[in-house]
């Protein structure tokens, strides 16, 4: 196939790496591979909603090194509840697989394509990683990391019950002598600063996906923007801080014409005090709103 296809063709295999004996002569002669069976929607398949999930889980040191995973299908369509719609696609986008959908767009509610849009375009990170892949066998907890970025993708597969993630720093991949903010994607909140333990309710079958900053309480720093659910990691590139002009600034890979937010933890005592071509908000944090025309958008902010 690979010989007798165009240069260039993407080819996703299908299922081959579910037998051992099918899955290495199939490395090197496709880009991609569904890794597991059929999944289906709620309205077709009620019990296979995990399908995907396990298999990209079991499979995730091959993606994007190998090929890239494909664990079937997102499904956001109405009659699947929403917080499942929310951790299937933030599933896939947080383990950086790849991203299909199947459902019909005209019929979807804009809620449910606000998630297809904050979650759809690759990131790109390949240091991502299920954080108790060996003491669960469907891992609770996902972790992207990205310079001094960590975003934590926390799931609850259960249907039923609440669960409560409780991990040590260490164990998370934070620092516990150090402490740390950040922002929760899908509840548009601040976190509260923390150190020792990473801490966080879900509820039943939902997902919280919380992107984490070390905060020494001596610069701003961004957080989160409304741009995609992996952000800052996503978009935000050369954040920098001056301390003597008091100034940060940086640049973000946005939507033209979409309002772009950027969420920042700032240390007591300083005051955005001016933001160029942004309007500036205030509650448990700071947020700054842009209206961009272009693709890029270069921002500074100014503190005293």
């Amino acid at each position: 196939q690979r010989e007798s296809a165009k240069p260039g063709t993407f080819i996703l295999g299908c299922n081959l790496a579910q037998s051992p004996r099918a899955l290495v002569p199939s490395v090197g002669f496709v880009d991609a591979m569904r890794i597991g069976g059929d999944n289906g929607p709620i309205d077709m398949f009620p019990d296979r909603y995990r399908k995907g999930p396990e298999s990209a889980t079991v499979n995730y040191f091959l993606n994007g090194r190998v090929w890239y995973n494909d664990p079937d299908p997102v499904y956001v369509r109405n009659v699947v509840p929403l917080g499942r719609a929310r951790t299937f696609a933030s599933f896939t986008a947080i383990a950086g697989a790849l991203y299909n959908f199947s459902d019909w767009l005209p019929d979807l509610k804009p809620e449910r394509v606000e998630i297809l849009k904050r979650t759809l375009a690759p990131h790109g990170v390949l240091s991502t990683r299920p954080i108790d892949y060996f003491e669960s066998g469907l891992p609770n907890a996902w972790v992207l990391e990205k310079g001094g970025v960590r975003v934590f993708g926390l799931y609850n597969w259960d249907t039923n019950e609440a669960k409560r993630v409780d991990y040590p720093a260490a164990y998370a991949g934070l620092d516990p002598e150090k402490t740390y903010v950040g922002f929760d994607f899908w509840n548009d909140r601040f976190v509260p600063s923390f150190r020792g333990r990473l801490t966080a309710d879900v509820p039943a079958d939902d997902c919280r996906v919380i992107a984490v900053r070390e905060f020494d309480g001596t610069k701003p720093v961004v957080l989160s923007t409304s741009r995609h659910v992996a952000s800052p990691a996503f978009d935000v590139v050369d954040e920098k801080w001056d301390a003597a002009a008091k100034t940060l600034s940086g640049t973000s890979r946005v939507i033209p014409g979409e309002k772009h937010e950027l969420r920042i933890a700032v240390p007591k005592g300083l005051t955005c005090v001016s933001a160029v071509g942004g309007r500036i908000l205030q509650d448990d944090g700071l947020r700054v709103v842009f209206c961009p025309e272009t693709d890029c958008l270069s921002w500074r902010l100014v503190f005293r």
